[in-house]
């Protein structure tokens, strides 16, 4: 069995969901802040480029009962703009971090809020030759599009498959992709299926790869799913996680 993992400081991993940018739309931007709730602590933020690999790892404080924001988290705080990837939070206990992912326009911003979730705070992990979950609210026509996503966060290779189905249970397309540790995968369902689709529903299972136990609590994480479902005439998000 894997050993609880840590990070380059020696902070426990509490967090197992990770903030993405770059993924959908023009000129977008993630925003970053950690909290403290009471005492102070550190964190490390990780960024991993989903298509070099590279990782950039830094560290930082925040002291009692105060927040720090970073803005741009990876085109500016480190330093790789028009890039896609995700960013692993490793916090002390009081701490608890969270995003938003958004574009500008010459109104303004929008976009959605991305929490850093624990796996047993709402978000259902997957594990190799575990069990499928399921990604809802699915659509694909004039009003709604669907973007999928999974972020392996074991220490090898992992291979995710994402079946799609119609709200009358007929399975539409099947798609496999192999994902590397600590990266993350973000497709819209064409890739899938190209026929109009509502209320559908994606299975995902991780078919192969490596899982290491959460150090806080009693369970085992190899990969995380979403989809996020896109409003396309005004561009309004809602992020979705498996269930």
């Amino acid at each position: 069995m894997s050993t609880p993992r840590t990070s380059s400081s020696g902070l426990p991993s509490a967090y197992t969901l990770y903030t993405i940018t770059g993924s959908t739309w023009n000129a977008c931007g993630s925003d970053l802040v950690v909290s403290a709730f009471g005492a102070g602590g550190g964190f490390d933020l990780t960024y991993v480029d989903a298509v070099t690999g590279e990782r950039i790892t830094k560290h930082g404080n925040v002291g009692t009962r105060q927040a720090i924001r970073i803005e741009d988290v990876v085109g500016t705080f480190f330093g790789r703009p028009n890039t896609v990837g995700a960013v692993r939070a490793d916090l002390s206990a009081n701490l608890v971090a969270t995003s938003r992912t958004f574009t500008t326009s010459s109104t303004g911003t929008y976009g959605q809020f991305i929490p850093f979730i624990r796996v047993d705070a709402g978000f259902v992990p997957l594990v190799p030759g575990g069990a499928s979950r399921e990604l809802l609210h699915i659509e694909r026509s004039s009003a709604l599009r669907t973007n999928v996503g999974a972020i392996n966060t074991g220490d090898a290779d992992a291979v995710v498959r994402f079946a799609l189905f119609d709200a009358g249970g007929q399975p539409l397309g099947t798609v496999d992709r192999t994902v590397r540790s600590l990266q993350v995968v973000q497709f819209p369902i064409d890739a899938l299926s190209s026929v109009p689709v509502a209320d559908g529903r994606i299975e995902v299972q991780m078919l192969s790869g490596a899982a290491w136990p959460d150090p806080l609590l009693s369970v085992t994480a190899g990969a995380i799913a979403w989809v996020s479902v896109i409003d396309n005439a005004t561009g309004d998000p809602i992020f979705v996680p498996a269930q």
